[in-house]
């Protein structure tokens, strides 16, 4: 029972179901939920969620959202509708890799910026995969495969002597 609990422990995996962001004042939290699974697939449609506390986000707020993708700098702006005090933007991560997630709220004079970063590991990759070639490897390989057919025709050939020596 007590091996059965510590194994559980030990080789569970962590969820970031949730993830609390802060503003850059490190002053106003809010909760970003992406649909689906908090694990987007590249190629379709994924639906983020910024829930914030306090009434930060009121009918006058003006929401933006800005997606840049870490390695090659691309940026898009995405339409943010809100909803109580929920931002919800719908957006399709083109290829795998990380994204810099940027939601800015301007209301009545105060701006606030919350950003998170995440890892789109699942979908459409970003170009073709590209291996080394090692041909010490394919070279040692055959040699292998090589030096191991030539002892098992020496065995074949070989086997009354091998069985005659092998008695006591």
């Amino acid at each position: 029972m007590i091996a059965a609990v510590f194994a559980s422990l030990a080789f569970s995996h962590s969820a970031s179901a949730h993830v609390l962001i802060t503003d850059t004042s490190e002053t106003k939290g809010a909760i970003l939920h992406i649909a689906p699974d908090d694990s987007p697939i590249a190629g379709q449609q994924a639906t983020l969620f910024l829930n914030t506390q306090n009434a930060l986000l009121t009918k006058k707020s003006n929401v933006s959202l800005t997606i840049t993708n870490t390695t090659t700098r691309a940026s898009d702006t995405v339409k943010v509708t809100s909803a109580d005090d929920m931002a919800i933007a719908d957006y399709t991560f083109p290829t795998q890799g990380v994204y810099a997630l940027v939601f800015r709220f301007a209301a009545e004079g105060i701006d606030y910026e919350f950003s998170h970063t995440q890892r789109i590991s699942r979908g459409v990759m970003a170009g073709t995969v590209t291996t080394e070639r090692h041909q010490w490897a394919e070279m040692l390989l055959v040699g292998s495969v090589v030096g191991a057919g030539a002892l098992v025709i020496i065995v074949v050939n070989r086997r009354k002597e091998i069985a005659r020596q092998s008695t006591f």
